[in-house]
């Protein structure tokens, strides 16, 4: 059985993923792959795919994002949001490349 949190966790980033793909100019090129929100539930960190620039953006208009979660979820209070590059992603593309290169 999920808990409270992990529960949440899950609510919010589907609302996340919903927001940013109808709301955010070019949001198709953002995937969210991971939510975690602190037992507090006053700041959330959100892992996401994407290049670096678009991460930066989002960090600097994250109230673009939070604006919209009325849409979605019933809070009392949003949750602070931070967005983090997902490292795996970039190792995933790193380990291509390498064997791009052992190809030719």
């Amino acid at each position: 059985m999920k808990t409270k949190l992990e529960q949440f966790n899950r609510t919010l980033e589907k609302a996340i993923i919903q927001i940013i793909s109808k709301h955010i100019e070019d949001g198709a090129s953002i995937s969210v792959s991971d939510v975690l929100t602190d037992p507090s539930f006053q700041k959330a960190r959100v892992w996401v795919r994407a290049s670096t620039a678009k991460i930066e953006w989002l960090n600097k208009n994250r109230h673009e994002v939070q604006k919209h979660f009325k849409e979605y979820l019933k809070l009392r209070s949003t949750p602070v949001l931070e967005f983090i590059q997902d490292d795996q992603y970039i190792d995933k593309i790193d380990d291509l490349f390498e064997k791009l290169e052992e190809t030719k």
